[in-house]
């Protein structure tokens, strides 16, 4: 179900009401399983090479392992949503049937699991189509030194 192109419309047309969203603006790149047992964790890490990544929690219990987001930007001036900290962090214990969505690029990692449960997800890296996003500037008639920006 994770990988249906139909429940990414879904998904985008509850969060974008103001859009029209077709399946072909989505690919699923690749989607794995993971199982973390007592002590494990996953290392800091991204998915540079994606727009979004998706997590879905199919066993989870308090304790086994809360997930951490960075967001990066935060360490290059922007403004904090933590007002205790010099970037952005949040802190989230997922729960059973928890879907989560967020950009590839944003640093993440889990916590040990401290429970005899075993924590099992189901992940997915997600694209989205160039032509879902922006149209494409037509370069042909571009002359040299000219400005590719938009302006308005």
């Amino acid at each position: 179900m994770l990988f249906r192109s139909s429940n990414w419309v879904i998904i985008a047309e509850r969060n974008h009401s103001n859009q029209t969203f077709d399946a072909s603006y989505f690919t699923a790149t690749d989607g794995w399983t993971n199982e973390t047992k007592r002590d494990e964790n996953l290392y800091i890490h991204n998915h540079k090479l994606t727009h979004l990544t998706c997590v879905y929690y199919r066993n989870i219990v308090p304790g086994a392992g809360a997930i951490e987001f960075i967001d990066p930007r935060g360490s290059m001036g922007f403004i904090s949503l933590d007002k205790t900290t010099g970037f952005n962090i949040f802190r989230m214990q997922p729960e059973v049937g928890d879907l989560l969505i967020f950009p590839g690029w944003l640093l993440h990692y889990v916590h040990p699991n401290k429970t005899d449960t075993v924590r099992k997800i189901i992940g997915a890296n997600v694209m989205l189509n160039d032509d879902a996003r922006a149209p494409v500037l037509d370069m042909s008639s571009r002359k040299t030194g000219e400005s590719i920006m938009r302006l308005g």
